[in-house]
């Protein structure tokens, strides 16, 4: 045994050396999407009068792209009254800072960091267990002042968040909204989320990691919201990302929401045993369990030890590795 971690290190070692495990954790970037890109139909929509007028075929679209998935089930978007077409998941933060700026935001330890870094007024939902990290528990309950955002899949370990159930729960009782953010979507596998909780205020979903889109975002939040903030008076007046809306369609026909699975899991799973740690349930993500030494330079929030594997995985696949 001590042989084979030996080899588990030096593999790791090199991977780590030639930048190909990171403790950044993009999503992967498959060639195919840049191709599916050069491909578009430019001139056809361009052609057309009016063209890139898509927003409402977009909504619909992305709302069966969700819910067609051999790997993943999604409960509960038919209770939002809205479907608004939106910049990516980061616009829904951006409003949400704006609406619940008087509160404190609650959010779980290894979560998505824009959010530390835009919001400061913060704080964790978990406390920590020094001396087991994976006894680690819930902290301070939720105030009434106060809101909440969760990733799912979730940011720290591409899984579903621990207590995630008893956290609505929380936030139900003192009435605080609660946002869930579903950029890792079409990244992920065998998870089942429910989003029927009435603590969910609403929900975010975007093309971005799944579809090679990051340079041209788009996305629909789920909400029952009618105001005058930005996201529902750009979708009343029409003043959206449409171009990046027709886009978005061209690539949803070409990758479905589980395309990345049947494309990467194999290979994650091979480059996980080759490491020694654990695949995530999100492509990209890989976890240790902290009792090597290398794996301390992947540590977040003193919560999770979390690979960036990404690179990693088009390298075995092209088989550079």
């Amino acid at each position: 045994m001590e042989g084979y971690i030996s080899r588990t290190n030096q593999y790791a070692k090199e991977l780590i050396e030639k930048e190909l495990i990171l403790n950044k954790h993009n999503a992967i970037y498959d060639y195919e999407f840049q191709k599916a890109l050069r491909d578009a139909p430019w001139k056809e929509w361009l052609d057309k009068p009016g063209y890139f007028e898509v927003a409402d075929e977009y909504k619909q679209r992305i709302h069966e792209w969700i819910h067609e998935n051999e790997f993943n089930t999604v409960h509960g978007l038919q209770l939002f009254k809205q479907r608004d077409l939106i910049n990516g998941t980061t616009q829904a933060f951006d409003e949400a800072y704006f609406r619940y700026k008087e509160r404190k935001l609650r959010i779980y330890r290894g979560e998505y960091a824009y959010h530390k870094r835009v919001n400061p007024n913060y704080e964790f939902l978990d406390n920590i267990d020094e001396k087991n990290i994976e006894l680690s528990q819930l902290g301070e309950p939720i105030r009434d002042n106060e809101w909440v955002i969760i990733s799912i899949p979730f940011c720290g370990n591409g899984n579903m968040p621990v207590g995630y159930h008893a956290v609505l729960d929380d936030a139900y009782r003192v009435g605080a909204p609660v946002l869930i953010d579903c950029a890792w979507y079409g990244t992920c596998m065998d998870l089942h989320i429910d989003l029927t909780h009435p603590a969910i205020t609403e929900v975010a979903f975007s093309l971005t990691k799944s579809t090679g889109t990051g340079n041209i975002r788009s996305g629909i939040r789920y909400s029952n919201y009618d105001d005058n903030l930005p996201i529902r008076q750009q979708n009343n007046y029409n003043h959206l990302v449409l171009g990046a809306a027709q886009i978005g369609i061209h690539m949803m026909k070409l990758f479905p929401s589980d395309w990345q699975v049947k494309h990467y899991r194999d290979l994650q799973v091979q480059l996980c045993r080759k490491l020694n740690v654990m695949p995530s349930n999100t492509l990209h993500i890989a976890m240790a369990d902290g009792d090597e030494e290398w794996h301390k330079d992947f540590l977040i929030d003193q919560r999770y030890y979390k690979l960036g594997i990404r690179k990693a995985l088009k390298a075995l696949k092209k088989y550079e590795i």
